[in-house]
């Protein structure tokens, strides 16, 4: 059966020499060309520089098929990925909200708890930390920074819905276990280290150290995994997506 395409009906009524001119004729598109090779080819009247004409334009027109085929198909990868590709955008989400911590803090401490034994304090930046992340995050699915950075924390197994309370808690569990660890270690059981200057210069180093180990894993995390999830994403079945 011999080939054919759009051109090949109209190409039939045309004499050979029109078919080799509009084979050679480098206006005419890929389409018009075959259609003229395949017609001076059923006719056994194909010179043999148009024979390898047909296989330069075949072997041309295979390879920018499989291009092509190969664009689509990064092109739809890159459409499924972006709502996920949220790495920067937590990045200055975080830093917002760790500003408005930072002075919120800053002012209770002014204020408030000026007095206070600084464990005491410790201990209520830490419920004021995470209630800020689990009441925004559980009831908004989303803290003032990932407002401003418009990226939205859903469920894993039900992307349009955001995450409730409960996973708000989970997702911050790991954090807060590894804080209330440290406080508790270093105020209840090595209590030699706890002097005026020297326990709050060892709390708070501790505290940096668990939050950079945690940081780091998590940055690995977000970049190694398909979805972009942290560690406690993975743990409390959340993602975090653009809005």
């Amino acid at each position: 059966m011999h080939k054919t395409n759009d051109h090949s009906l109209l190409f039939s009524e045309k004499n050979t020499d029109e078919l080799i001119k509009i084979a050679e004729n480098f206006l005419s598109s890929t389409a018009q060309k075959l259609a003229a090779i395949w017609e001076l080819e059923r006719r056994n009247e194909l010179p043999e520089n148009l024979a390898h004409l047909e296989q330069i334009i075949q072997s041309t027109t295979n390879e920018l098929e499989i291009l092509h085929s190969s664009s689509k198909k990064k092109l739809k990868t890159d459409e499924n990925s972006y709502p996920y590709d949220t790495f920067w955008l937590r990045v200055f989400a975080k830093m917002i909200d760790s500003s408005i911590l930072y002075l919120i803090l800053f002012l209770l401490n002014k204020w408030f708890l000026k007095n206070i034994d600084f464990q005491i304090v410790n201990i209520i930046s830490i419920i004021i930390l995470y209630s800020y992340s689990i009441l925004f995050n559980g009831l908004k699915g989303q803290t003032p920074g990932k407002m401003i950075m418009r990226i939205k924390i859903y469920k894993s197994k039900n992307e349009s819905k955001i995450i409730n309370i409960k996973q708000a808690i989970i997702r911050d569990l790991a954090p807060l276990i590894l804080n209330i660890t440290v406080v508790i270690v270093i105020i209840w059981i090595d209590k030699r280290i706890i002097t005026a200057v020297n326990g709050k210069n060892t709390l708070s180093f501790a505290s940096i150290m668990i939050w950079a180990v945690w940081s780091f894993l998590n940055i690995f995390c977000v970049l190694a995994t398909k979805k972009h999830k942290a560690i406690h994403d993975l743990i409390a079945g959340s993602v975090v997506k653009r809005r």
